[in-house]
């Protein structure tokens, strides 16, 4: 996977409702790699997308759980073979995140907010920080101060995920370096 990430331009797309109200398209599509996460795979098959998301894809990092059982049925026919074989979670298009990364860096994303699980965004964020990429672009990430754009309301149940505390953590540490720029 390090040939994947090392020297490159890499775009994260999450899912944040409010990056349909931008035109960052073509500079995500610019990138030479283009990681999209959970449901968000979706904004590949629609034209209405392709200002704010663009349409190139990479890497589809996903909750196997949470996301296969509610794709839109009209993107799955869509999807191509390698995509619907895809069976463990969080995994790109070419093989497993969570196989590819030691016990010990799994236990340390896992335990970051314990008893809280972290968001696939973030443990692509943090993945991506075990590489060397010359540059990653993030975008569509609020930590829900609008809607994930599948979910047509604002999740204030989800008590799952400690997005204000994961959203701090982002700021420190990723969004400090230089090569890591958060786009909203």
């Amino acid at each position: 996977m390090k040939e994947w990430f090392d020297g490159k331009t890499i775009a994260i797309v999450g899912n944040a409702q409010s990056l349909f109200g931008k035109t960052y398209g073509d500079e995500i599509d610019s990138h030479d790699v283009v990681i999209r996460i959970n449901r968000g795979i979706e904004t590949c098959f629609n034209d209405r997308a392709m200002i704010s998301h663009g349409k190139k894809l990479d890497v589809w990092v996903f909750n196997l759980y949470r996301t296969l059982e509610n794709f839109d049925t009209t993107a799955k026919t869509q999807i191509p073979n390698p995509y619907k074989r895809l069976q463990m979670n969080y995994t790109p298009i070419l093989g497993t995140i969570d196989s590819s990364i030691s016990q010990e860096a799994q236990a340390e994303i896992v335990g970051m907010f314990s008893p809280k699980k972290v968001t696939t965004g973030f443990r692509i964020l943090h993945y991506i920080t075990k590489f060397a990429p010359s540059s990653v672009d993030v975008y569509g990430f609020d930590w829900k101060e609008t809607p994930t754009f599948y979910i047509k309301h604002k999740s204030t149940t989800d008590l799952s995920h400690d997005y204000k505390r994961e959203r701090q953590y982002c700021m420190d540490t990723y969004f400090r370096s230089s090569k890591f720029t958060l786009k909203n």
